[in-house]
């Protein structure tokens, strides 16, 4: 489904996704999101997904070379299979 929304960011430069987006995608204040700007004026938002996400333990990356999340703290390799299969349903 393509939709086109227009949004005007505040003082800050800070936009409001549209709450039929953000239920769509359910994101949330701790949904993590990619910012790419293609440098011809088109810019695109990516939801990333990561079950049970939390800042003190990943980080997320993602350059022109690869993307990807780097852990912080030790992961117990059962975790990371559930969380992929609850990913990938």
């Amino acid at each position: 489904m393509n939709k086109t929304s227009t949004v005007l960011p505040s003082m800050k430069g800070q936009i409001t996704l549209p709450p039929d987006i953000r239920r769509r995608y359910n994101i949330s204040k701790d949904t993590p999101l990619v910012i790419k700007d293609n440098g011809k004026g088109r810019i695109t938002i990516t939801v990333n997904r990561l079950v049970a996400y939390d800042q003190d333990v990943a980080e997320f990356y993602d350059t022109e070379k690869s993307k990807g999340i780097n852990f912080k703290k030790p992961i117990k390799t059962s975790s990371l299979l559930d969380i992929i299969c609850n990913l990938d349903g």
